[in-house]
């Protein structure tokens, strides 16, 4: 491969890193439904071509389903304290 078939495929490779990096950035509002139009068709053309972002994206859902389905009443009292002390950290203004 010559030194600029290199350098192009370093370039593709540089952009397709920041789609990727864009694409994880904007789950959350996808998931929320709170991307325009143009930027939701943009999303959903990015995962149906990148196999990466597909299998982060579904591990996220799978994430929030599984956080969705704990209940706080179940979580041992040391635990509950742990995560309402981290949670209080993170929301502080």
């Amino acid at each position: 491969m010559t030194k600029r078939k290199q350098r192009e495929r370093l370039k593709l490779s540089k952009r397709e890193e920041a789609l990727c990096r864009l694409a994880v950035s904007v789950i959350a509002d996808y998931l929320n439904g709170d991307l325009n139009e143009k930027d939701h068709q943009h999303f959903e053309a990015h995962l149906a071509g990148c196999d990466d972002c597909t299998a982060f994206f579904n591990t996220y859902k799978q994430s929030i389903r599984a956080a969705k389905s704990l209940k706080y009443e179940k979580l041992p009292p040391a635990l509950q304290t742990r995560a309402l002390k981290f949670a209080r950290q993170k929301i502080k203004p």
